[in-house]
């Protein structure tokens, strides 16, 4: 099995070479450049797992590279995470909207990035080992389809699977007969509390697996009004977290007022914070719903009661972290294999009982065409093709 490999682009190294220590001491193998150009050339020849970029990138910048990177094939779905000086909300704003994988401002801890990395290659291995043989679907990322899109999609074709979504280090499952949503598992959550926490996530991965489930109903409104629901709660909750720092940044409690003078729900979520917290863990920890919690650590922000934490400098000492393994990466799926594919996933339910189902994920694809059969097939699916196999859905549910 291969080691790993990360592509650092950095204009100064020395500001990157303690975090290369770090990933070399832990078993990663990792290469350094210090401008676009060169990081979109090495991406061919070193086939990096992921890339790490500083937006001010001379020759081609951090956000052109990842333009770059994401209009070909071979490493269109390669994590990336981006880099950069500025700390301003635009900055990061348009960094989300391009699709980058995470976001670190510098100077950075070595530490976080370290567990930032791992997380996001950990997501790819996951969901690779995670899908079983003989199962049909598509999977894809949660900022080109989210959990919303995805259960409106079943619901359009009418479909029956179960649906799973992973973000951060959570794992959520969806299961879904004849596109109602029968019931969700997250945690110890009850199952509304579950898929509404699942319908503010932005970031991280999904497959659907179509496929006979078991589950008794957990819900008393029908799957349009959920939805409808979910809409108006993603809506609020990003006018909400736009005037905050992205939800994986580390804050502390800067007191601005006597206990007195705080709510009893300010009090709740400051008594949840130190050092180390990060927003989106205060608001997962609260016994406030997420979306009350999530006012609350705005309204302390707004107060001056919390504020972002800068980490330090790193100068020396080594992250720590297990070593991961992947395969060898494969071809590309050609654009005649995926229409196959989409065409093949929107066949009658009876046929899609028979055949053998080979993954397609992420950056590790493999040729798709076995005898010239896709019969049962997966593939892992970008924006574009998700609103393909919707159009498709809508089309066929009209006909019908």
């Amino acid at each position: 099995m291969e080691r790993y490999r990360v592509l650092i682009a950095a204009r100064v190294r020395d500001e990157v070479e303690e975090l290369r220590k770090a990933l070399v001491s832990t078993g990663y193998e990792t290469k350094v450049v210090d401008n676009g150009l060169a990081a979109l050339s090495l991406c061919r020849e070193f086939r990096p797992h992921v890339v790490l970029a500083e937006v001010e990138l001379p020759k081609l910048d951090g956000h052109h590279l990842f333009r770059e990177l994401k209009a070909q094939s071979a490493t269109r779905n390669l994590p990336f995470m981006l880099m950069s000086r500025h700390r301003s909300v635009e900055e990061r704003v348009h960094s989300i909207e391009l699709g980058v994988d995470d976001y670190v401002s510098m100077p950075f801890d070595v530490d976080e990035v370290m567990l930032r990395i791992e997380i996001l290659l950990k997501e790819v291995q996951r969901l690779k080992d995670a899908v079983p043989r003989q199962t049909k679907g598509f999977s894809g990322k949660l900022t080109d389809m989210n959990v919303i899109e995805i259960l409106q999609t079943l619901e359009i074709g009418r479909k029956t699977g179960e649906v799973t979504v992973i973000s951060d280090m959570d794992e959520g499952r969806i299961f879904v007969r004849e596109g109602q949503v029968l019931d969700v598992e997250l945690e110890e959550l009850e199952p509304r509390k579950a898929l509404f926490r699942m319908f503010t996530w932005n970031d991280g991965t999904f497959r659907v697996e179509l496929k006979a489930v078991e589950r008794t109903r957990a819900f008393q409104e029908s799957t349009e009004e959920l939805l409808q629901a979910g809409w108006i709660l993603r809506d609020r909750w990003e006018k909400i977290a736009r005037g905050l720092p992205p939800l994986q940044a580390t804050v502390k409690v800067v007191p601005k007022l006597s206990r007195e003078e705080y709510s009893e729900a300010e009090r709740v979520i400051l008594g949840l914070s130190h050092e180390s917290t990060r927003i989106i863990d205060l608001v997962r920890r609260s016994p406030l719903d997420d979306l009350d919690a999530l006012r609350v650590v705005a309204n302390l922000f707004y107060q001056g009661s919390l504020k972002e934490t800068v980490p330090p400098q790193r100068t020396n000492g080594q992250a720590e972290g297990a070593r991961l393994q992947v395969p060898e990466n494969g071809a590309a799926t050609s654009p005649e294999v995926l229409t196959r594919l989409i065409n093949n996933f929107l066949k009658p339910e009876a046929m899609r009982e028979n055949g053998h189902r080979k993954s397609v994920l992420a950056a590790h694809t493999q040729p798709a065409v076995a005898n010239g059969s896709l019969e049962g097939e997966r593939v892992h699916l970008n924006k574009s093709e998700l609103l393909m196999i919707r159009n498709k859905l809508a089309n066929g549910k009209s006909k019908g």
